[in-house]
């Protein structure tokens, strides 16, 4: 998936349609996730290992006590990676709890209360600020009828 992303055509974020959070009824509206944006569900903690090994946090050492206290099938060890772009540089994050729901439903279309009704778990207020300066939402459109 990083190296799908690092290698995808380039897509230009539309920064002037958030405007229509503010001026325009939700219910009409959907966000537009990154092209590509992949949410990788696994049964061990891959974005933390692969974090350790890129950037140092998680620490090697904090990951490895993790796999060896937790037996495999532990959903403690579980992660979700997010993989996207942001400008020409390949994205890995632990994905928040319900956002590989919301991304989904945002995938098939919905508009944003359905997306918020498919990740209840999700912190809208506190995502969706981070998402849009990470390049993981990269616009709003309306929505068909």
């Amino acid at each position: 998936a990083l190296h799908q992303v690092a290698t995808a055509a380039d897509v230009a974020p539309d920064l002037a349609s958030f405007v229509l959070l503010g001026t325009t009824d939700p219910a009409t509206l959907a966000l537009v996730p990154a092209a590509p944006l992949h949410c990788i569900a696994s049964a061990w903690p891959v974005a933390s290992i692969l974090q350790a090994h890129r950037t140092g946090v998680p620490s090697l050492e904090t990951v490895g006590e993790c796999l060896r206290t937790h037996a495999p099938g532990d959903p403690a060890l579980a992660e979700t990676a997010l993989v996207w772009r942001q400008g020409l540089r390949p994205m890995l994050q632990q994905a928040a709890p319900g956002e590989p729901e919301f991304i989904a439903a945002l995938w098939r279309g919905a508009a944003l209360p359905e997306a918020l009704q498919a990740a209840p778990q999700l912190d809208f207020n506190q995502w969706l600020a981070p998402a849009v300066h990470s390049a993981r939402i990269t616009g709003v459109r309306r929505c068909v009828s």
